[in-house]
């Protein structure tokens, strides 16, 4: 049963929040694409950070990995919390977890524009929306740990 009351009016808030965070990394990789294609660059692109592009790499793959397991840890209530309490942390946890993933997504696309290179801009662009799309804040997740904290309190 899908969540009422101030619960699903939460969640609708934190699915705003969520998929402006999702449409933010992709306008920002549509701007850095633009920039990088159309010569308009603030700065001259210099290959030679092309280490900043391993860094991104690596601080992508890191957060898209860890980003479940923080934002759990953060979002667990302790037992037998009443739903507020229990509601509340889980949406802290989806938010920091999101913000985790979003900031390795700039990092990268800054990475990219720093490079001048549209097909990184993309890549990671794209994984990083995708990234932040599989891990979208759904009802039931909500729903289980509500119950989980029913039957522990």
């Amino acid at each position: 049963m899908p969540p009422s009351g101030p619960t699903a009016t939460r969640l609708r808030t934190l699915h705003v929040i969520v998929g402006v965070m999702i449409a933010g990394v992709l306008v920002f990789t549509a701007v850095v694409s633009f920039l990088v294609t159309a010569g308009t660059l603030p700065l001259e692109p210099n290959p030679a950070f092309g280490y900043l592009i391993y860094a991104a790499v690596g601080y992508l793959a890191i957060s898209l990995l860890a980003a479940p397991m923080i934002d759990g840890r953060v979002g667990r209530a302790a037992p037998g919390s009443d739903d507020d309490v229990v509601a509340q942390k889980w949406i802290t946890g989806a938010i920091v977890g999101m913000a985790i993933r979003e900031g390795a997504a700039l990092f990268a696309l800054v990475a990219s524009l720093l490079v001048g290179s549209v097909p990184w801009a993309l890549a990671f662009g794209l994984i990083s929306a995708a990234g932040m799309g599989m891990a979208w804040p759904r009802a039931h997740e909500l729903e289980e740990r509500l119950n989980e904290a029913r039957r522990s309190g």
